[in-house]
């Protein structure tokens, strides 16, 4: 019975251990994440531009070494590049959507006093 119990065993981790999913599998996610970068206007930045710059380069470098140990360095670059550039031009978005929405509020609290003062 308890060698049933280890022949089970084995057997799952050797499926578990097979279901490794394929390189090219993982060349999808830099490529979203360049994409967003690209949609979030990292083009724009040039701190984020050169990020974009470097992870399609290590989405080439990826491709032409697929399958090896240089080609998989490459893609784990790649999408740390991209996510870099995702994150640069996300930030710089952010921080105009507040500077804007601070000139709002200052033109609002302008209008507000300026009614004020005069009833």
């Amino acid at each position: 019975m308890q060698s049933l119990y280890w022949t089970g065993a084995v057997l799952v981790a050797a499926i578990a251990m097979g279901c490794e999913a394929p390189v090219q599998h993982r060349a999808v996610h830099p490529t979203a994440t360049l994409q967003a970068a690209v949609d979030a206007g990292a083009q724009k930045d040039p701190l984020a531009a050169s990020y974009l710059t470097l992870a399609r380069g290590d989405l080439q470098e990826a491709a032409i070494y697929s399958g090896t140990d240089r080609g998989d360095r490459a893609l784990e670059r790649a999408a740390v590049d991209s996510k870099v550039a995702l994150a640069v031009a996300t930030s710089n978005q952010q921080r105009a959507d507040a500077l804007a929405a601070q000139a709002k509020v200052k033109q609002l609290e302008g209008e507000l006093c300026g009614k004020e003062t005069i009833q």
